[in-house]
Protein backbone atom coordinates (compact mmCIF):
# COMPACT_ATOMS: atom_id res chain seq x y z
CA UNK A 1 0.00 0.00 0.00
CA UNK A 2 1.28 2.96 -0.99
CA UNK A 3 2.03 5.74 2.02
CA UNK A 4 -0.28 8.15 1.27
CA UNK A 5 -3.09 5.70 1.04
CA UNK A 6 -1.77 4.68 4.12
CA UNK A 7 -1.98 8.36 5.81
CA UNK A 8 -6.07 8.46 4.53
CA UNK A 9 -7.16 5.45 5.88
CA UNK A 10 -5.30 6.92 9.49
CA UNK A 11 -7.18 10.20 9.34
CA UNK A 12 -10.34 8.13 8.56
CA UNK A 13 -9.82 6.15 11.22
CA UNK A 14 -9.11 8.90 13.27
CA UNK A 15 -12.54 10.53 12.35
CA UNK A 16 -14.26 7.66 13.65
CA UNK A 17 -12.82 7.99 16.87
CA UNK A 18 -13.70 11.71 17.31
CA UNK A 19 -17.04 10.61 16.09
CA UNK A 20 -17.18 7.81 18.79
CA UNK A 21 -16.00 10.40 21.33
CA UNK A 22 -18.45 12.45 20.41
CA UNK A 23 -21.05 10.03 20.65
CA UNK A 24 -20.20 8.36 23.75
CA UNK A 25 -19.40 11.24 25.94
CA UNK A 26 -20.20 14.66 25.94
CA UNK A 27 -17.26 16.36 25.82
CA UNK A 28 -17.14 19.62 23.71
CA UNK A 29 -19.53 17.95 21.30
CA UNK A 30 -18.63 20.88 18.80
CA UNK A 31 -15.12 20.09 18.87
CA UNK A 32 -14.82 16.56 18.16
CA UNK A 33 -17.73 17.08 15.32
CA UNK A 34 -15.46 19.74 13.84
CA UNK A 35 -12.52 17.60 14.19
CA UNK A 36 -14.04 14.24 12.88
CA UNK A 37 -15.32 16.78 9.56
CA UNK A 38 -11.87 17.95 9.33
CA UNK A 39 -9.74 14.30 9.69
CA UNK A 40 -12.34 12.92 7.30
CA UNK A 41 -12.10 15.69 4.51
CA UNK A 42 -8.52 16.07 4.76
CA UNK A 43 -8.49 11.82 4.30
CA UNK A 44 -10.64 11.65 1.53
CA UNK A 45 -8.78 14.51 -0.13
CA UNK A 46 -5.54 12.82 0.08
CA UNK A 47 -7.19 9.42 -1.20
CA UNK A 48 -8.27 11.59 -4.18
CA UNK A 49 -5.44 13.04 -4.67
CA UNK A 50 -3.45 9.62 -4.65
CA UNK A 51 -6.21 7.83 -6.92
CA UNK A 52 -5.71 10.64 -9.61
CA UNK A 53 -2.04 10.83 -9.64
CA UNK A 54 -1.87 7.09 -9.87
CA UNK A 55 -4.39 7.01 -12.64
CA UNK A 56 -1.98 10.11 -14.57
CA UNK A 57 1.20 8.05 -13.87
CA UNK A 58 -0.58 5.09 -15.57
CA UNK A 59 -1.74 7.16 -18.45
CA UNK A 60 1.72 8.59 -18.84
CA UNK A 61 3.51 4.80 -19.49
CA UNK A 62 1.49 4.14 -22.06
Amino acid sequence: MKLLKIISVILCVAALGAVAICIFTDWNDWLYLSLALGLSACGNFINFFSDRRAKNKKENEK
